[in-house]
């Protein structure tokens, strides 16, 4: 499509004015088009996370790992972060799908601009308050298993009568923040290349349509 595209420029540069005029049109259509396309596709990979949390969840309970949040008497905690992130998922997969709609039937240059600008706002507060979720989530299982499993507390306890006690508990908050930088860092990385790729075509289609006008 691209391609395609490109031609067009070089022939559209090299017609008469009268040319220039169908041609201009024509490649707004061309990015319309395309640019329809690709926040399209960012609603249909919305939807595919959608399913995938879903599928992962129902995984953790197929498989009983939740029997250690129920001995703990943390199961509820663990339903709710389950249900935040599929209202979280939800709520933007419809923004996603707002978005695809709003641009479908976008009837100029102006209004396609807004739309793309306003696209690539939608899915980076997407990325960032899902992120940011997963970090928070994170958190809140790492400290019920460190104030309810008997193992850390075991280890907390012999570190304490050995006179260990800051030393475990630097280890401890380091290790924590090792894990969690690193967690973000592959979450960012995820949605870089999912998102990022489309993300990064929508910016060029906005380039173009900045040079002409219909």
């Amino acid at each position: 499509m691209m391609d395609a595209l490109d031609i067009l420029k070089k022939d559209w540069e090299k017609a008469t004015d009268k040319f220039k005029s169908y041609s201009e049109t024509d490649i707004y259509k061309m990015l319309h088009s395309q640019s329809t396309s690709i926040v399209k596709w960012i609603f249909y990979i919305s939807i595919f996370e959608l399913i995938l949390w879903i599928s992962l969840s129902l995984g953790i309970r197929s498989s009983g790992q939740i029997d250690t949040f129920q001995k703990m008497g943390s199961d509820n905690i663990f339903l709710i972060t389950e249900l935040l992130s599929y209202v979280i998922l939800i709520y933007f997969s419809y923004l996603f799908y707002k978005n695809f709609k709003t641009i479908n039937t976008t009837d100029s240059v102006k209004k396609l601009m807004n739309s793309i600008i306003h696209t690539r706002k939608t899915v980076t507060n997407y990325i960032k308050v899902f992120i940011t979720y997963n970090i928070l989530a994170s958190l809140g299982v790492m400290y019920i298993m460190l104030t309810n499993q008997g193992e850390f507390q075991n280890h907390y306890q012999t570190a304490t009568e050995n006179g260990n006690e800051t030393l475990y508990i630097v280890v401890l908050v380091v290790t924590i923040l090792i894990f969690l930088i690193l967690f973000a860092l592959l979450l960012w990385g995820f949605y870089r290349i999912i998102y990022g790729i489309l993300l990064k075509r929508l910016y060029k289609n906005y380039n173009e349509l900045k040079k002409i006008d219909i």
